[in-house]
């Protein structure tokens, strides 16, 4: 966090020989990289303390509850979801599958439905800034339906989900419409505090600077 907090004050010539980054490189650039290692390796931490084994690859699951549905909807959705947002990149969205299966049994929720839906719950990623933002949970809601039905989900599961999908967004402010949504909502706002919440936080800022906001 002080790296963070003190980067703009510091020559990247200073910064990159600390931080093994090359130098040349603008210091928006260094920062950036330096909140994708700390996600990545937080993340990863995360999941060692938990038990899991991180893999090699990001688009295979760590997380030992994933069903064949699941790893089909997965490699389905991966190349559609989007890197350059590091606040909702496919460690987010592994991160909130992760915390919803675990709060699925306390919600008195299924578990399979509630995971498909937290992999599904940023497929439309609106930035924060816009005015559209508060409809990007019925937006990745209506996106997902014909990744669930190629991935084996029938009519009826696919109504669970969405319906779960609708209401996980802070933006929006809706309450959950079933036990699915309350244990995605509950596991997308975890990933929103802590040592991650403050990274992330630093990511989506890093963005909309990006974007052109101040």
């Amino acid at each position: 966090i002080a790296i963070i907090v003190n980067i703009n004050e510091c020559p990247t010539s200073r910064i990159s020989p600390l931080l093994a980054f090359p130098t040349g490189h603008s210091i928006e650039n260094n920062l950036l990289a330096i909140i994708r290692v700390s996600l990545t390796r937080i993340h990863y931490i995360g999941l060692i303390q938990t038990g899991h084994q991180p893999q090699n690859q990001m688009h295979q699951s760590p997380h030992p509850l994933f069903s064949e549905r699941h790893e089909r909807l997965w490699s389905l959705i991966y190349p559609q979801i989007e890197t350059e947002d590091l606040a909702h990149d496919p460690l987010h969205i592994l991160r909130v599958y992760h915390w919803t299966c675990r709060l699925a049994p306390e919600a008195n929720a299924n578990v399979e439905l509630s995971g498909a839906a937290a992999l599904l719950h940023d497929l439309i990623n609106i930035p924060k800034e816009s005015q559209l933002r508060s409809t990007a949970a019925d937006a990745s809601a209506n996106a997902s339906h014909p990744w669930l039905i190629d991935s084996g989900y029938s009519k009826e599961e696919c109504r669970v989900v969405m319906d779960a999908i609708r209401t996980c967004s802070w933006s929006k402010g809706a309450s959950p419409l079933n036990p699915e949504g309350l244990a995605l909502q509950e596991a997308d706002r975890l990933d929103a505090i802590g040592a991650i919440g403050v990274m992330r936080n630093a990511a989506c800022a890093q963005a909309m600077k990006r974007r052109g906001n101040s």
